[in-house]
């Protein structure tokens, strides 16, 4: 008669990683570090603009004038103009009506209590006006 020889089965270590695991592991890990540094970066850049929008100069848009008419800036730095008039008023660079000058420099129509942001990034003597009232409401923002 054929003898049949049983053989237990080898042990194996089930507590052992894989190397599969442990690079899935150093991937993921890698990867929230990347993400968590990200964030970061754009809070911090985010803090900075908000930091320099809301110290920047303000021009007031009334319905005789700019206030102040003539201001002086750094480059890169930000006007904003906000409506105090109960009447809409824009910002738009000169000429009237080609705003050739800066054509960047252009907001939607401000109703009272809203507010227009430009950034000035070269130097030099800008001026403009509400194209609404061309004739009476003029101003100019000096880049140093």
């Amino acid at each position: 008669m054929d003898q049949i020889v049983v053989q237990p089965p080898l042990p194996t270590n089930t507590n052992a990683p894989r190397p599969r695991r442990k690079w899935l592991a150093s991937g993921l890990v890698g990867l929230v570090i990347l993400v968590v540094l990200g964030a970061v970066f754009m809070l911090v850049r985010n803090k900075d603009r908000t930091v320099d929008a809301a110290s920047g100069p303000s021009v007031q848009v009334t319905s005789s004038a700019f206030s102040p008419s003539t201001i002086t800036i750094k480059k890169n730095q930000s006007v904003t103009w906000t409506n105090a008039d109960g009447a809409s008023h824009e910002v738009a660079s000169d000429p009237y009506p080609s705003h050739a000058i800066l054509p960047a420099l252009s907001s939607s129509s401000l109703n009272q209590g809203d507010s227009y942001s430009f950034t000035f990034e070269k130097t030099g003597t800008y001026t403009y006006h509400d194209p609404l009232n061309p004739t009476t409401l003029k101003g100019t923002v000096i880049v140093e």
